[in-house]
């Protein structure tokens, strides 16, 4: 996978293996790069997914890779935040996530209704859980000095479940850019 796509992502990566076909319990996400706009989802050592900013976080809308399929994902709205995400290269939208306080919903094309939720008020531990309130995967975040990384525990018997690597790279975004989001507005406070 090699090429800049419309939005100008360029991405000289590969992913070797396929992230639905994956059966190992725990995933781990590593931010590389300098810019913090730039995560590799590794399991048993290769890379599964990749997650990328075209700039500098809120440069434009991000971009995912997994499964030989690009996504874009775009966030909008100010109250009523959301994010769009679209498969490229024809931007056929996929799912649509509501960006609440604690609880985001998610609505695949489909009609499949997934959340995704903080269980901790640090924002530290995460939960993709089904329309029924299924566990499906734990993330959990490890804030180090300028980097983010996690690991992501999925549970054993939702490994086959056809959304749960979109909503794995999903979680991860939203993750990070709350961390952002957090972060300018403690800076914003502390300016004035």
């Amino acid at each position: 996978m090699r090429g800049t796509d419309k939005y100008g992502h360029t991405d000289d990566r590969t992913v070797p293996m396929r992230l639905s076909e994956f059966t190992g319990p725990v995933l781990e996400w590593k931010q590389t790069g300098r810019s913090g706009g730039h995560f590799e989802l590794l399991g048993g050592g290769q890379a599964l997914a990749t997650l990328d900013w075209p700039r500098a976080l809120g440069g434009g809308p991000a971009s995912g890779r997994f499964d030989d399929r690009a996504f874009s994902f775009k966030r909008s709205g100010f109250i009523d935040r959301k994010i769009k995400v679209a498969s490229a290269p024809f931007d056929q939208e996929v799912l649509t996530a509501d960006l609440g306080s604690r609880d985001q919903r998610i609505l695949f094309a489909d009609g499949s209704a997934y959340t995704i939720s903080r269980v901790s008020w640090t924002d530290r531990n995460w939960q993709v859980v089904d329309a029924n309130g299924a566990p499906m995967a734990m993330i959990t975040v490890r804030h180090g000095l300028m980097r983010t990384d996690g690991d992501v525990n999925v549970v054993a018997e939702r490994q086959r479940d056809p959304h749960l690597p979109m909503l794995i790279v999903l979680g991860w975004l939203i993750i990070v850019l709350r961390s952002r989001d957090s972060a300018a507005a403690a800076g914003a406070a502390a300016a004035t």
